[in-house]
């Protein structure tokens, strides 16, 4: 080339093989192979920083390959301003000797292998930030391209945990809550959350994401599993574990350049975190007095639309979701029946209605007459979702009974218990509550209302001849 002739562009950047999820395999490059029509019969792949090392036709096997080759021969491709380099494997830090502040750099590089890699990362673009540390480091290394290296951002810096934490949480003094302070969090959801995000980053035991490793994961959900004793309700632990997560999908989305560590972070607390829950054991079911269900129905005898709910529930076990589900199709008053699908199962529920929940249904259309599909409406004229229905039942029913510590859900479980205590067929109580009893079974004996009937029974003679 003549001495004056202009110094030619970077060029197109680099193309890798992509691995199953998408991500660039640095250091592996491919090329089509055509016949005589111009079409591609196949791939041909080959090391990027020298093509005549070649790893078969096949895209799986030759990342594989790939890896060994680069584990066998010690190496590691990476990317630095669009330009594959290999670098030796292992990690590199600096001599400092009398340097006790840092700041200045010796130039002086040696190999070790007993430092993290997000250390390894920072040291390597501290050396290739001067001149000096990068000729140092071409010579050691043998690559004359990073003398040529102008911006050592390029390198990835480290990302702490607590900076991922700040990413989501915002800008706030969040240190005094790792050290068990006060922070001046606008909710007390968001300081629970960030709270939750403490405890993980304590209970790993590092502070770079880079440095997490699955058997740390693992010993966070031990820890979660050992809380309270084990008591811990699923919920929680269901919550805790979704913030976590909310976390680390905040940082990957404002942190483009560590995507792949966020990534890895994310996916392995999915595998080795989520979808490993600690088993907890559930609540026994707890049934209603006798005396309490004859109090809520003297407290609602002049209130026809929570009668006619109190009623309802225990006559057919409904959650308050399902009970504020319900519509006119749903019921035939003259015959007694209630047709239902439950979305959690997807199953039929049916159930036999006693003449006192039809009539206390009929009391209720006839004063309330309503405008829409479903049966019970809001004052606002709309669907009651679940948690309005579950505190308007302890605020106009329970209270007023002087009722404590009573839930909804107990109407299902009062009734499951009756039967099963009067020794109802356990499939008869399966079809009443909506559950799956299998594919075949379901086959063979399709869900009717006439077939509860022993079910119905035993709850009515377990509550309703209290209140006779």
């Amino acid at each position: 080339m003549p001495p004056n002739a202009p110094r030619r562009g970077p060029g197109r950047p680099t193309k890798y093989v992509k691995d199953a999820k998408g991500n660039d395999v640095i250091g592996l490059s491919s090329n089509a192979r055509k016949n005589k029509a111009g079409e591609i019969v196949s791939y041909r792949y080959y090391a990027t920083t020298n093509p005549k090392i070649r790893f078969g036709n096949d895209v799986e096997e030759a990342i594989a390959a790939f890896r060994r080759w680069e584990s066998d021969n010690k190496q590691k491709t990476i990317e630095v301003q669009g330009k594959p380099i290999v670098l030796p494997d292992g990690v590199w830090t600096l001599k400092r000797p009398g340097d006790k502040t840092g700041i200045k750099i010796s130039g002086e590089i040696k190999p070790i292998h007993d430092i993290p890699k997000s250390v390894f990362w920072r040291l390597v673009a501290e050396v290739f930030a001067t001149e000096a540390g990068r000729k140092k480091a071409a010579k050691l290394t043998g690559i004359k391209m990073i003398r040529r290296i102008k911006d050592a951002s390029a390198f990835p810096r480290v990302l702490s945990l607590l900076e991922i934490g700040r990413l989501h949480f915002g800008k706030r003094d969040n240190k005094g809550v790792l050290d068990g302070g006060q922070a001046g969090f606008d909710t007390k959801e968001l300081r629970k959350a960030w709270l939750y995000w403490a405890e993980f980053v304590q209970a790993v035991g590092v502070a770079n994401a880079e440095d997490v490793t699955r058997d740390m994961l693992v010993k966070y959900r031990e820890f979660v599993a050992g809380l309270q004793d084990g008591k811990i309700a699923p919920r929680t632990v269901f919550n805790r574990y979704n913030q976590i997560s909310a976390v680390i999908n905040t940082a990957k989305d404002r942190r483009e350049n560590h995507k792949q560590i966020l990534d890895k972070l994310r996916d392995d607390f999915q595998v080795i975190v989520r979808k490993k829950r600690p088993k907890i054991a559930k609540p026994r079911p707890t049934p209603f007095d006798p005396e309490d269900f004859a109090a809520m129905l003297d407290i609602t005898s002049d209130n026809p639309k929570w009668r006619a709910i109190v009623m309802l529930s225990l006559n057919c076990g409904l959650h308050p979701g399902e009970c504020a589900g319900l519509t006119f199709e749903d019921f035939d008053l003259r015959k007694g029946h209630l047709w239902d699908n439950r979305n959690k199962t997807l199953c039929q529920r049916v159930s036999m209605l006693w003449p006192e929940t039809v009539e206390a249904l009929r009391a209720y259309l006839d004063e309330f007459k309503s405008t829409g599909s479903y049966l019970f409406l809001n004052r606002d004229g709309l669907r009651h979702n679940s948690d309005q229905f579950g505190k308007e039942f302890k605020r106009k029913v329970c209270k007023p009974a002087e009722i404590k510590r009573v839930t909804f859900e107990w109407f299902r479980d009062s009734g499951t218990n009756a039967a099963s205590k009067r020794g109802v067929d356990t499939s008869k109580v399966q079809m009443w509550l909506g559950h799956d009893r299998g594919a075949e079974i379901q086959k063979y004996d399709e869900p009717h209302p006439i077939k509860t009937q022993a079910v119905v029974n035993a709850i009515y003679e377990e509550y309703m001849s209290h209140s006779a």
